[in-house]
């Protein structure tokens, strides 16, 4: 198993954990896509990149997940990022544009974190509420042929 594949398994767990449905190594329209987490109707979409050597240009990935996701309308893009320091800088860039960014130290925050409280701290974390059953009803019976995902 590569690097990759075990940071995007170690995402996947986190939100498994924390009660989302997850879907990994997915393609939709046109973009792969590593781990999709889904809850209550909401879309998040893990772009997973390990690098222990090599220099990652993370100002550049920002950029493309937000376009990316223009077409893609995911609620939220966690870019999941280990073995670099990530600027203050470069995590205002990603607030800046509503991508969040997932350190190694935010990875096991959540890996040690109780499931009770993951699955409200990861709602509140990437600056989503619980929908109300209003909504979560509306999303039932919209047939799937009107969804983006």
């Amino acid at each position: 198993m590569g690097n990759g594949k075990l940071l995007e398994d170690i995402s996947a767990t986190i939100f498994r954990k924390a009660r989302f449905k997850v879907i990994q190594d997915d393609r939709r329209i046109g973009y792969q896509i590593d781990v999709l987490a889904q809850k209550d109707g909401r879309n998040i979409i893990c772009e997973c990149k390990q690098y222990e050597i090599a220099n990652l240009e993370i100002r550049n990935l920002i950029h493309q997940w937000d376009s990316k996701n223009k077409e893609l309308q995911a609620d939220k893009i966690v870019l999941v990022i280990y073995g670099q320091s990530i600027t203050m800088e470069q995590f205002s860039l990603a607030k800046k544009y509503g991508i969040i960014i997932w350190d190694y130290n935010r990875i096991e925050y959540y890996l040690n974190m109780d499931i009770e409280k993951l699955s409200k701290e990861l709602l509140l974390d990437l600056g989503l509420k619980k929908r109300n059953l209003f909504l979560r009803f509306i999303n039932l019976i919209t047939p799937v042929r009107y969804r983006k995902f």
